[in-house]
């Protein structure tokens, strides 16, 4: 961690660290389950949903960067439930996955006054890394704009976080110094990392398991269950800025 320094503006991920996309998932692939078993009693929705995950963890995007991000889901979710169904199952499957999923994210009531209230003192910026399209659909949802300074989604850029280069755009929005900026997210390999390489005054790791910070790598500056908690750590830092 850096020192001598005094907070002047945070920067966010959002993915799991202001929202519960996971929780979205779980929403929206139960949905899917249930409209599977509708139109198919014998289809094995679940074996079809866990070959679509793996499917979408080896290839978020079409690797030939031909296909569209939509596109290219659907044809994941027919690879999914293989060409023993019809193309049209494989679209009700994919609009019934990110209807529902988009419907259930949102700011938590918390984490909007606590945006509120931080940004009445820093400025706040909001990094995340992933497809323009599919960040930009969330964001919307979400109505983040209102809370942020400026917002960077990785999809547009050269890199994605760890990267340097997208946080010294960061920077660049911000109008702030590497050491006058925390970085705050879920991820020890893209937000932790990040902000390590790119020289942030902290790295504020988001871990609801609450594991020992002591023994990951690369090592937070402060690990915190919830991103409600980042007030305490802004407390500290202010104390620490305050030494003489």
């Amino acid at each position: 961690m850096a020192a001598g320094s005094r907070v002047g503006a945070i920067i966010f991920d959002l993915d799991n660290t202001l929202i519960e996309t996971n929780q979205a998932d779980i929403v929206a692939y139960n949905e899917v389950k249930r409209m599977l078993k509708e139109e198919d009693p014998q289809c094995d929705a679940e074996d079809v949903i866990q070959a679509f995950k793996q499917y979408l963890l080896e290839m978020q995007l079409d690797p030939t960067e031909i296909m569209p991000v939509d596109e290219w889901r659907t044809e994941l979710w027919q690879r999914a439930l293989n060409s023993y169904y019809a193309n049209d199952l494989a679209i009700k499957a994919y609009q019934t996955w990110k209807a529902t999923r988009l419907q259930n994210i949102h700011f938590s009531e918390p984490v909007k006054q606590l945006l509120s209230d931080l940004h009445r003192n820093y400025k706040l910026l909001l990094l995340t890394n992933g497809d323009s399209q599919v960040q930009w659909e969330k964001i919307a949802q979400i109505g983040a704009k209102h809370y942020f300074d400026g917002i960077l989604v990785s999809g547009d850029h050269p890199h994605p976080k760890p990267h340097p280069s997208i946080f010294a755009l960061a920077f660049r929005v911000l109008g702030a110094s590497p050491s006058e900026c925390i970085m705050v997210g879920d991820s020890l390999n893209t937000d932790i990392q990040g902000g390590v390489n790119a020289g942030v005054l902290a790295t504020v790791w988001v871990d609801p398991k609450r594991q020992n910070p002591e023994m990951v790598f690369p090592r937070p500056d402060f690990s915190i269950a919830s991103v409600l908690d980042v007030r305490k750590v802004l407390e500290e830092l202010s104390i620490v800025d305050k030494i003489p």
